[in-house]
């Protein structure tokens, strides 16, 4: 009978074991990538500076943090939808898709009114695009862009995505041979 008894105990030890290794697997499956993670606190951030400003904020300005909350939520949306969302090529995919929304909205939302001030911010986003360079002409910067929470999470994306894009470019070294 305490054979019974041993053998039921290591198998209610087992079944505990298999339970909790089930658990992790399911909390990191569903767990978030950090590209993800990272629109999504942008997200958040621009949609708290936004309540926070909204009645003083100009009109353009608003139309562009709404679209580019639009936007963003969009990307979001269909990342969590996606099943293999963590792979390194669909996480490099949102981080391209984030930069673009931020390129698309950042001259608008980011820089506070007047003709010479936005063609300026037109100009800085027009090159940091093409070289990553940023704020060569002095802006004068709007709420989101005074924001340093907002430019931290949009490096963070520039950052992931540059990682991301490094990663791929070492297994295709390694994939043809090359070590250096």
């Amino acid at each position: 009978m305490s054979w019974f008894k041993g053998a039921g105990k290591k198998i209610e030890e087992g079944i505990g074991k298999v339970k909790k290794g089930v658990r992790g697997l399911n909390a990191e499956l569903n767990d978030e990538s950090p590209v993800h993670k990272s629109v999504q606190n942008l997200y958040t951030r621009i949609e708290t500076v936004f309540n926070r400003e909204k009645e003083d904020l100009p009109q353009d300005v608003k139309e562009a943090a709404r679209g580019m909350l639009r936007e963003l939520r969009g990307l979001l949306d269909a990342d969590s939808k996606n099943g293999w969302a963590k792979a390194p090529k669909f996480q490099h995919q949102l981080a391209e898709q984030a930069i673009e929304v931020i390129h698309k909205y950042q001259p608008k939302m980011e820089a506070s009114p007047g003709f010479f001030n936005r063609i300026a911010a037109h100009i800085n986003n027009f090159i940091e695009e093409l070289t990553g360079y940023k704020d060569l002409f002095e802006v004068e910067k709007s709420e989101f862009g005074a924001d340093a929470e907002v430019q931290k999470y949009k490096d963070s994306i520039r950052g992931l995505k540059a990682d991301l894009e490094n990663k791929a470019q070492q297994r295709e070294e390694e994939d043809r041979g090359y070590t250096p």
